[in-house]
């Protein structure tokens, strides 16, 4: 069976409620996502709810800021998943599945995005990495940075 994966937070979220006391899944909801895309992509799924309701606990800012990446890595170690954090150099030609978390500028602010990926060893596909739904395809982590202007980018690999 094919993993359900969602690939726009907007649309899917449009209804899901708060983030946090303060936040919004459809704005600041992007880490929960990317947990749970990538619980489907390791064939370990879990319900989208509840990584919105544990993560949404602990959002940074009461939600307005997003998923602390703390609380992400002890809900994912909660689910069976070992999260380990990798360097830049160490993720091309990987296989298998991997949270991303950059940092970039937009109108002037600093923002931040997580996005679950899949190494397929010629490169990467980005789940919930574009405001219009597509799946983007990287040839590398460091294209991935690139496209999105990142200032910072962290890497888990996950088992």
């Amino acid at each position: 069976m094919e993993p359900s994966l969602i690939h726009k937070q907007a649309a899917c979220c449009a209804d899901c409620g708060s983030y946090g006391k303060k936040g919004n899944v459809a704005a600041n909801g992007c880490g929960a996502i990317a947990a749970y895309n990538a619980g489907q992509l390791l064939g370990r799924p879990f319900s989208l709810q509840e990584a919105l309701l544990v993560l949404g606990s602990s959002a940074l800012a009461h939600g307005r800021m997003g998923t602390n990446p703390f609380a992400l890595v002890r809900f994912l170690k909660a689910k069976g998943i070992r999260p380990r954090r990798r360097g830049l150099a160490k993720t091309e030609g990987g296989q298998g599945a991997y949270i991303a978390l950059y940092l970039y500028t937009l109108n002037g602010r600093i923002s931040s995005h997580y996005a679950a990926l899949w190494g397929e060893g010629d490169g990467f596909l980005a789940y919930n990495d574009s405001h219009d739904g597509q799946i983007r395809q990287y040839a590398s982590i460091y294209e991935m940075k690139k496209a999105h202007n990142a200032k910072a980018l962290w890497i888990w690999e996950l088992r």
